[in-house]
């Protein structure tokens, strides 16, 4: 068995439990530092990551952006807008598709990616560099694995509600 920080102040728990404890505890740990990282440098986690990929990848695709960070278009859309009101990125239409919506950082946003005090980002590189890369490796897959599962019963749930809404929906009499 991996080792695992003791917890004395809890009593031990079913593994499905402890693993969803565990994400539970990592999400509110997330929401905290972003909500820091918000008050102090003006972006939440989330906008710093779209503006690490950005930075990263160079000028890049919105529809990209959105794939990788597994995020609703309009939901990119009002984080771009965001990040372009505040000068981090700038978004331009494609000369070659105008209905592709291109973004890049702006000088602002290269500066403000210069320190990662405080971020999310610098805790997961401090946790990654006491890693062994099986270990990173093994937790990526975990949670690439269980992020399928969800979306993917998320997708059946949907099919039969718009099943179960096609059958009952009122026929036309003859």
């Amino acid at each position: 068995m991996p080792f695992r920080t003791p917890r004395p102040e809890a009593p031990p728990l079913p593994p499905v439990l402890e693993f969803l404890r565990a994400l539970w505890s990592l999400n509110h740990a997330l929401e905290v530092t972003s909500s820091a990282m918000h008050r102090t440098s003006g972006v939440t986690a989330q906008q710093r990551m779209i503006l690490r990929i950005v930075g990263h990848l160079g000028t890049v695709g919105a529809g990209t952006l959105s794939a990788l960070l597994h995020v609703h278009p309009g939901t990119l859309s009002a984080a771009l807008r965001r990040l372009e009101g505040r000068g981090l990125l700038s978004r331009q239409r494609s000369e070659n598709d105008a209905r592709q919506v291109l973004v890049a950082l702006t000088t602002q946003g290269e500066q403000l990616l210069k320190t990662s005090e405080g971020s999310v980002e610098r805790a997961a590189a401090s946790v990654l560099d006491g890693s062994e890369a099986a270990s990173v490796e093994h937790a990526l897959q975990l949670l690439e694995q269980m992020t399928r599962t969800l979306e993917a019963r998320l997708a059946e749930r949907r099919e039969g509600s718009m099943e179960g809404a096609r059958e009952g929906a009122p026929t036309e009499q003859a």
